[in-house]
């Protein structure tokens, strides 16, 4: 269960800050924040469906949004190899108990 709050807010704060570095304009709409989170999402589960993608207007922005979508790429995939170990841990620890090989101290 923390996990996947720690998804979300992992999520959250890298939506909030696409936000900032896309600088959409100042009348700020739910639908930004929607495109934000599901930016996001895909590109962090280094899924990238290729609808919403870091936009071409000036070099200077270009590179900014860039490295940030580089960033949560990389965050994203350690979030997902952070998760796979810790199901990998769980799963092994539960069969020690049921083997009965589980020393407690």
């Amino acid at each position: 269960m923390t996990t996947m709050i720690d998804l979300y807010l992992f999520c959250h704060i890298f939506a909030c800050l696409w936000i900032e570095v896309e600088d959409w304009d100042s009348t700020f709409q739910g639908s930004d924040y929607l495109n934000a989170i599901y930016f996001i999402y895909q590109t962090a589960a280094v899924v990238g469906y290729g609808d919403y993608y870091v936009n071409h207007q000036s070099l200077r922005k270009q590179n900014a949004r860039m490295l940030y979508a580089i960033a949560v790429l990389f965050f994203g995939a350690t979030f997902v190899g952070y998760t796979f170990a810790m199901i990998n841990k769980t799963v092994q620890h539960m069969k020690e108990v049921s083997d009965g090989t589980v020393i407690n101290i």
